[in-house]
């Protein structure tokens, strides 16, 4: 349960992020068509840089570590772009802070992710409670972004505590983590040195015993051919078994099973991405009312009871199913802005929230994990939040801006809304497919 303060901070930061990023680039000054790049190259470096280094701490197993220097790259870049402008050279700096910002913003999340499913697997919590204390957070940030910039007027001085406060936090709380890894440690060595003293001491008895078993030990080693033949092949097979979840890729690599889901999911979020990066423009500019966070606050409030109960669902129904309905869900969410294209609508909107990301995301981590080999999580989960999520934000920021600049909000929303629909008919058939070619090789 020590996790879920970082949890609850760095969704207050996902609240600045989606919710207030793209309108505090506008009030800096910046084009439709520069906001459109800006973001993009945020998702860009917020997926190859810690693609990179989260592979590297699954190696080295400091995941804790790695989340603090990640806090670190994000406290020292906030306030510039807090302080962002149009003016000579403002973009270049405003484009180099949101890259480093991306590095330990994307590179945060799989790390806790993974932390947290380890903390799950162990039976002392559940995801879903975690992901719960973050979704509740968004909410109240979203509220209070709301209420200071929306609510009062805007003050320079509010936007920059609104922008930096929760990353300060945030870095606060990994350090409490990281101060809490270093006593565990340490109390880790001194129980080792403590062991090896007593063995020390009572070294000569031990190898009194040890001469004396040794006659026994390599009599019984000697055995019958027979007996020396079985242990050989036990232990061949037992060196060959395959662990679960590695599947066709082999313990070096992942299954096409897991390039296929990873496939799917990155089709989907390229669906539903003019909602995560353009929202609270389409408010402010096509929908005209000065509600962002606050719309953002109800599909957060939206979500808690699907991601608390999300368990539960997958459970039920299964995975796969419950992943394409989410996946159809997009598309409805999406039409829903179109076809309604007022307060109701966006609240409406809104609400399919908790299919599209408060079930969707639980949904995934779930299926990355069931095909996945637990020593590989930390891998598999960067690849899905950098691969899937990530490089579908940078397509989607990078050609939504360019759209809306030529056609508007309601043109993006109406062709994304194709998207997840041709998502699941290439899955079912792809599926199909290769299922019927499973029962051509065993009826073979």
């Amino acid at each position: 349960m020590y996790l879920i303060v970082p949890f609850v901070f760095l969704f207050t930061i996902f609240a600045v992020v989606n919710a207030y990023f793209p309108l505090l680039l506008e009030g800096a000054g910046f084009s439709i068509v520069q906001i459109g790049f800006l973001l993009s190259a945020f998702e860009a470096s917020g997926v190859f840089v810690p693609l990179i280094l989260n592979s590297l701490v699954e190696r080295k197993k400091k995941y804790v570590k790695f989340l603090l220097l990640y806090a670190v790259l994000m406290a020292l870049t906030v306030f510039p772009i807090a302080n962002a402008s149009s003016k000579k050279g403002g973009f270049a700096l405003c484009l180099v802070a949101m890259v480093i910002f991306a590095v330990g913003f994307r590179g945060s999340n799989p790390i806790l992710d993974a932390l947290a499913s380890f903390e799950a697997e162990s039976g002392r919590t559940s995801y879903g409670k975690l992901r719960v204390s973050g979704s509740i957070s968004f909410v109240a940030m979203s509220l209070v972004i709301q209420a200071l910039l929306f609510g009062s007027g805007k003050a320079h001085f509010k936007e920059v505590l609104v922008t930096g406060l929760p990353v300060v936090l945030y870095m606060a709380s990994i350090a409490a983590v990281y101060v809490r890894q270093l006593r565990i440690d340490g109390a880790r060595r001194m129980d080792m040195e403590r062991r090896e003293d007593i063995e020390t001491h009572s070294g000569s008895a031990r190898r009194e015993d040890i001469g004396g078993r040794s006659d026994i030990t390599t009599r019984s080693q000697s055995g019958t051919p027979r007996d020396n033949e079985m242990s050989s092949d036990i232990t061949t097979r037992s060196k060959s078994a395959t662990p679960r979840g590695i599947g066709k890729g082999g313990s070096n690599g992942f299954s096409g099973e897991f390039w296929l889901m990873i496939l799917f999911m990155f089709t989907a979020y390229m669906g539903i991405s003019p909602v995560n990066r353009f929202f609270s423009l389409f408010v402010a500019n096509a929908l005209k009312i000065d509600a962002a966070p606050a719309l953002w606050g109800i599909s957060a409030a939206a979500e808690i009871p699907f991601m608390f109960f999300s368990g539960y669902f997958i459970r039920k129904f299964g995975s796969r199913r419950v992943l394409m309905f989410c996946t159809l869900c997009m598309s409805v969410r999406l039409l829903i802005y179109v076809l309604v294209p007022n307060f109701t609508g966006a609240v409406i909107g809104q609400c399919f929230h908790a299919f599209t990301f408060g079930l969707f995301y639980p949904v995934c981590i779930a299926v990355i994990t069931e095909i996945t080999p637990q020593q590989k999580h930390v891998t598999a989960l960067s690849i899905f939040c950098l691969l899937a999520s990530g490089f579908s934000n940078i397509a989607g920021s990078f050609i939504g801006g360019l759209v809306i600049d030529r056609a508007g909000y309601f043109a993006l929303f109406s062709f994304a809304a194709l998207i997840p629909v041709a998502d699941v008919l290439v899955y079912c058939v792809v599926h199909a497919f290769r299922k019927n070619r499973e029962i051509s090789k065993f009826i073979q």
